[in-house]
């Protein structure tokens, strides 16, 4: 069977799994759902290549003739390792963005938002679908003050680890201030 296509200017496509509660995730993920065409390919391009420079970093770092080296000279192995993945990149990056010119030259680029928009609406009709959606419970009220008060505890709980957060952030805060004014002392 021939391999399908990947098209890297297409929307991320989210995963129906549990995904991490932590702010700074949720915020990142939200960013990354809006991204669309050249910009989703670029973020694509730097994920891979943060990926490809850990993998050639490791297995660099762990060849037999690492700990034979001497600094300078493991320092410039690792310089020139990460220079060739960066022009690798680069060389990605410039091939996308040919590639989203001669798309919208073409006119194929408006032709995928409407797609996007079309997906994206039936996926909003099918949520207020299910919103809609009574059940004998429901209409008791039995379930929906079940719902309810899961939303509340759930809420209680992001609003307890956002506090946690927000007081280590500030511990820290205060930390490398108290740390900067004895470094200048000290000076």
């Amino acid at each position: 069977m021939p391999r399908k296509t990947f098209n890297h200017f297409a929307p991320v496509e989210t995963c129906g799994g549990t995904h991490s509660n932590n702010p700074k995730t949720v915020l990142n993920r939200s960013y990354n759902l809006v991204k669309r065409g050249i910009e989703i390919s670029d973020h694509r391009d730097d994920s891979a290549f943060r990926t490809a420079k850990s993998r050639a970093l490791r297995k660099l770092r762990t060849s037999d003739g690492w700990p034979g080296l001497s600094p300078a000279e493991q320092q410039d192995a690792e310089e020139a390792v990460i220079q060739e993945l960066v022009s690798q990149r680069e060389a990605k990056k410039r091939a996308h963005e040919r590639e989203w010119r001669v798309k919208d030259e073409r006119g194929e680029i408006e032709e995928e938002q409407q797609r996007d928009d079309v997906k994206e609406a039936e996926a909003e009709e099918l949520i207020a679908e299910e919103e809609e959606w009574v059940s004998e419970e429901d209409e008791e009220g039995s379930a929906q003050s079940d719902s309810l008060e899961n939303r509340r505890r759930w809420m209680d709980d992001i609003r307890n680890r956002a506090a946690k957060w927000y007081d280590k952030l500030m511990e820290l805060e205060v930390d490398t201030e108290i740390n900067a004014l004895c470094v200048d002392d000290t000076s």
